[in-house]
């Protein structure tokens, strides 16, 4: 019988680089871009009991497909994050998921970098 604990599925810091920035010089040189994703489930995944890999979701698959966002395009880091969050649903048919997408812009005494998220909530 499956568990009915909430689970999550962590992907901390996966390295892109992209051309992304409002102004064209800005988007001449591919940047690198860090994604967080949380991939939240209701159910936990099957392999806890079972440990087996045929019963969880494979999260070298998914950072495998995320890399067709190498070489891309964006004006903006929201639209680049909103782009991915919907990537990621679509793979994984999770409950929820929350995507953070960090950018490292020239900007004097910013050492943290720019991060912007985006998350759908379960009910």
């Amino acid at each position: 019988m499956q568990e009915k604990n909430n689970s999550i599925l962590q992907i901390t810091d996966y390295e892109l680089f992209v051309n992304i920035g409002v102004e064209e010089g800005e988007r001449k040189n591919k940047q690198r871009i860090l994604l967080s994703i949380k991939i939240f489930f209701k159910t936990i995944p099957k392999a806890v009991i079972t440990d087996r890999i045929t019963d969880t979701k494979c999260y070298l698959n998914l950072c495998n497909k995320l890399d067709i966002f190498n070489n891309q395009e964006f004006n903006t880091i929201e639209a680049l994050a909103h782009a991915n969050f919907k990537f990621v649903k679509d793979i994984f048919q999770a409950d929820n998921v929350r995507l953070q997408v960090t950018k490292f812009p020239d900007i004097p005494s910013l050492k943290g970098g720019v991060s912007f998220a985006i998350e759908d909530k379960c009910e």
